[in-house]
């Protein structure tokens, strides 16, 4: 944990972006470089320290100073600044409320700046005014955002005032934008709030998935009732994430906190410092059970005391414990603080760590059925879903007649991304699948062509039921998706079809220069077994 300065001299074209404070003092120099000067009042861990040299193209986005718009006890008595609880003493901006909503630039290349612009800037304000509402001031004074190569290793990543973002989130259609209310949220949730042990970075990724629809909901606008709604059908392509990353995942990656006392930076009674458990497992970088089981251990313990409630409780969370390190102890030690009424009922800590994070496997109070009741999103998927059952059978059926294509897409919904989303995985798990049915569900939603996600999905259909002719598709998201390409080189080496493995192979030897060492690593391995390894 420290506070640092650079000094850093790029050739003029080349822009250089970095956590800091404020926007780097610039100066021109003789021999026709260009020194950025940056610098960081905080005291952070070394990791956060973040450094983006490219010829970018930047533009500004116009945020506007607004108060909070939630009420309440917490809120009012935190208007004013306070003295914060933290032992060292820095301009902290988490509880001023008299501070402004930051200043905000958008980075690109000089080909993708207006897409990137068009695909976030819209959201970027409105985000930021619904974190401010729900979490109070942003806790750094700048947000720079930076659209990053194909070959980066993940969707996004947050640090101080920088936010990476994955060129696979250009979807034209802004339906992947919520993964930058995800990274906006790290802010708090893993900046400004660290988890003292990695065991538990739940504390850090759960968070943030939980507090990503929060604030998409607000910036929407929507009612509890399409609040509900939405969220309830995300929470369902969460829960079959979930099912199959708990029957993929080692258990001891399934857990949430560290067993035992045993933390980072404490001593056993052997007295040996206690080290950074799976710190270097490669497969951790793919496994979303900590988002996923702790953004549903939220929401349980949202559904417990009622939403408002529970918003008002992170809100005092942020106040008392930003700038610090955590265990999941205090989180909960918080938590019955505000409603000891639960241990009436039966809920304790206790519980709470034995169900949700002492131990692997599916939490026994989570239930999927809640998410499918009275939920209209859901119920146009299960519709739509009978339908093209029904297509298929006619399809397979050689003296049905053919339809004509446009009146056959004028019977469909017409669904949202994450309801397609939703239709796609159910199809998956279809034994069969005609190759007309195929063309007909690429022409009605327009699948081979939807955002990353939806994307995904239509190529894990090509591959499951070998439509070859349509592999270009497949070959273009390994190539161009690099963040999410890593599970689809394994449909294609788990079909264990001489095609399907010359295709991944050709595809790796393409990008494998380019990869990020930690997907290079884990598609070599999936390819050629770890004993043949450079």
């Amino acid at each position: 944990m420290s506070t640092w300065q650079a000094n850093i001299s790029t050739p003029t074209e080349y822009i250089v972006l970095m956590s800091g404070d404020e926007e780097a003092v610039t100066k021109i120099l003789d021999d026709g470089y260009t020194s950025y000067r940056y610098h960081v009042n905080v005291v952070s861990p070394s990791s956060t320290l973040t450094i983006a040299i490219g010829k970018w193209t930047g533009v500004s986005v116009v945020t506007e100073q607004q108060s909070s718009s939630v009420s309440g006890d917490l809120n009012s008595q935190s208007q004013a600044p306070q003295d914060c609880e933290h032992s060292d003493k820095w301009p902290c901006r988490v509880n001023r409320y008299d501070q402004p909503i930051i200043p905000c630039r958008i980075f690109a290349p000089k080909s993708l700046i207006q897409k990137t612009v068009n695909e976030f800037g819209p959201w970027l304000p409105k985000y930021l005014q619904a974190s401010f509402d729900l979490l109070g001031p942003h806790p750094f004074c700048r947000l720079d955002l930076l659209l990053v190569p194909r070959c980066f290793a993940s969707m996004g990543l947050a640090s101080p005032s920088i936010i990476f973002l994955s060129e696979s989130l250009l979807s034209g259609d802004q339906s992947m934008s919520i993964r930058l209310a995800h990274e906006i949220s790290h802010s708090w949730f893993g900046l400004i709030i660290g988890a003292r042990d990695w065991t538990e970075e739940w504390l850090s990724e759960g968070f943030a998935t939980y507090m990503e629809e929060s604030i998409h909901a607000k910036a929407k606008k929507w009612s509890p009732k399409q609040q509900k709604a939405y969220c309830d059908l995300r929470s369902i392509l969460r829960y079959r994430s979930l099912v199959a990353e708990l029957e993929n995942t080692e258990e001891e990656l399934q857990t949430l906190r560290p067993s035992g006392e045993a933390t980072v930076g404490s001593e056993s009674q052997d007295g040996q410092i206690h080290y950074v458990k799976n710190g270097l497992n490669e497969d951790k970088w793919f496994i979303q059970v900590h988002y996923i089981k702790g953004y549903f251990l939220l929401r349980y313990l949202a559904n417990l005391v009622g939403q408002s409630h529970f918003d008002g409780l992170i809100k005092k969370y942020v106040l008392r414990y930003h700038c610090q390190q955590v265990l999941s102890q205090q989180l909960f030690s918080l938590f019955f603080e505000a409603f000891p009424h639960l241990c009436d009922q039966g809920i304790t800590k206790e519980t709470i760590y034995s169900d949700w994070l002492d131990n692997p496997g599916m939490p026994k109070d989570l239930n999927p059925d809640e998410f499918t009741h009275s939920n209209w999103l859901v119920d146009e998927v299960n519709i739509e879903c009978k339908t093209w059952v029904e297509i298929e059978r006619k399809n397979r059926c050689k003296k049905s007649p053919r339809k004509k294509m446009k009146s056959f897409e004028d019977q469909h919904e017409k669904l949202c991304a994450d309801q397609i989303q939703l239709l796609l995985e159910m199809i998956l798990e279809w034994e069969a699948m005609s190759v007309q049915t195929l063309q007909q569900l690429d022409s009605v939603y327009g699948v081979s062509h939807g955002n990353a996600e939806i994307r995904h999905r239509w190529c894990e259909l090509l591959v499951k039921h070998r439509y070859r002719a349509r592999y270009s598709d497949v070959k273009q998201f390994l190539l161009q998706d690099q963040a999410m390409g890593v599970y689809l080189y394994g449909e294609l080496i788990l079909s264990e079809k001489p095609t399907e493995r010359r295709l991944a192979e050709a595809c790796f030897k393409t990008v494998s220069r380019e990869m990020d060492r930690g997907c290079y690593n884990t598609v070599f391995e999936m390819l050629y077994g770890a004993k043949h390894r450079s």
